[in-house]
This record gives C-alpha cells, structure tokens and sequence, in this order.
C-alpha cells in the first residue's frame, strides 16, 4: 500500500494520494453501494454460530499445503537435542469468502474559503471538503481469489532428563521478516504425570519484551496422542460470572498463542533384550 501526503512549502497547500489493495478472507458482511463502493458503517462480523461453523471453519474451499521437517539426536543417555523447520514450503489458497478491497485516488486541497471572521467557529464550513475526501478514498471491491505463504520457521533445541518423570528443555526459534531475524528463547519443564498424562510449562522471551508464560497437556489413549498447548496466558482474565455462566476474556494480552493436535503411533512396541529370541 502506497500513501503520503505533500505539503506545498509557501501556500501549504496538500495533495493526498493512496494506492493499494486489500485481501480479506474472514466472518465479515460488507456492504455496497450502486458503484461497488464499501458502506464503511456498514460492517459487521458475522455472528451466526452454525454459518461461522459450516461457512468459515468445516466446509469452505480454503486450501493449503504445508511441509515441515525436522530430526533428533541423542547425544548422551539424559540429553536428546533436535532441529526443525516448520511451514518450509507453506501456501495458502483463498477461494471463498474472499474480498480484494482496492483504492487508487489523489486529491489536491488548497484550503477552506472564509467569507468573514464568525466563520471560524462555524464547523459546518468544512463538511463539503470531508465529503469531498470520502467521496475520492473509496474503496472498491472485488471477488478474486488470492495466495498466501506462512513464514518459516526454524527450531534448534535441548532436553535434559533429570528424573524419570521430569525433564528440562531450551529451545531457540526464529524466523525472518523483511531481510531481518527475530528470535525467540524458551525454558520449559516437562513432566509425565501417568503413563497417560503429561504436563508442561514454559517461559519465553521475545527481543526486549517481557517474559510471556505457557502451558501444555497431554493425554494418550492407546496408540492416540492428543495434546494442547497456549503461551502467553497471564494476560487472560477469568469472568465467573458472564450472563450466568464462567467465560474467559483476553485481559490485557495483545496476542495468545494455541495449538492442538493428534499424534497416531505405528508399530510393535520395543522389546527389552532379555526377551529377544535368536533363532539358529
């Protein structure tokens, strides 16, 4: 997107120019005029609960295709170290719900006209010429579809057994926006409560920015892991009672991070030495 404002240097007076292109892909309901212009107080989030969930989440035709890779090496018996690389080749292709918002305008304004000096309090003298500026920085819409990529991200850790159920972890991240590299370091400990349950806590620290604390949990069923992690969670706030029932808000926290997942386990379980059988 492309925006500035010149100011002449002996009558001061501007021309504004914006140029660009906007994609969303999103629970949003816009609305426009005759011309194909957005209604800007028009706009609203969706807030059907089964659109949301048929339309945004389980049956829209937005793909994508990732690819992540990594590799673990036990250096000795307690210490296990890895490397990894997530969304390496990652691209997203958006094809429902989608709306390229587009401007292209310029404006040159050389100031409000005062016929006499009780004009200057009268604010009505400068509706024609915020009319005029809505009028010209229309956004304009349009329904193609768009591609987007997810930065990669690499992964270089270190895990520590200090007892059977208990061990630590540092793990250094990193990924690369505009030619620049931004780090991430992270502690964690790591406990197996059962041998279906286990438990995790972690702080990180991004640049100069606080200590942001997180949480895991992982339950095994068999040959089915399911596990759910969130970082940054002292910002949440705990409402006991919202219209009658307990909810949670995000506080005073500008991001929250979560993931879920399932692992599926293949093959024989591992036998100990003193059960293998040679056969001559």
């Amino acid at each position: 997107w492309d925006a500035g404002i010149y100011t002449a240097p002996a009558t001061y007076e501007l021309d504004i120019h914006s140029k660009g292109d906007l994609n969303v892909s999103g629970p949003f309901d816009f609305q426009f005029d005759a011309n194909n212009n957005l209604i800007y107080d028009s706009v609203q989030i969706v807030s059907d609960q089964q659109q949301l969930l048929d339309d945004y989440l389980l049956k829209n035709k937005n793909k994508g295709l990732g690819v992540d890779f990594g590799a673990s090496l036990k250096l000795f018996e307690k210490l296990n170290v890895s490397a990894s690389v997530t969304d390496f080749i990652n691209t997203l292709s958006w094809n429902q719900n989608v709306f390229q918002l587009s401007q292209d305008a310029s404006i040159h304004l050389d100031g409000v006209e005062l016929n006499n000096m009780d004009q200057t309090n009268d604010s009505n003298i400068f509706e024609p010429l915020l009319d005029t500026i809505a009028n010209e920085f229309q956004l304009v819409s349009s329904s193609n579809s768009f591609t987007t990529k997810i930065r990669a991200r690499y992964y270089l850790g270190a895990n520590y057994e200090l007892l059977k159920w208990l061990n630590v972890g540092a793990v250094v991240s990193g990924h690369s926006y505009h030619d620049k590299a931004f780090f991430k370091y992270t502690l964690s400990a790591n406990m197996k409560m059962w041998s279906f349950l286990g438990l995790s806590v972690s702080g990180s620290k991004t640049g100069t920015g606080p200590i942001s604390y997180g949480a895991g949990l992982s339950v095994k069923l068999l040959p089915i892991q399911i596990y759910v992690i969130g970082e940054n969670l002292t910002g949440l706030y705990y409402d006991p009672d919202y219209n009658g029932a307990p909810m949670i808000w995000p506080g005073d926290i500008s991001h929250l991070y979560l993931k879920f997942g399932v692992n599926i386990a293949f093959g024989a379980k591992k036998k100990d030495k003193d059960d293998e059988v040679t056969i001559q």
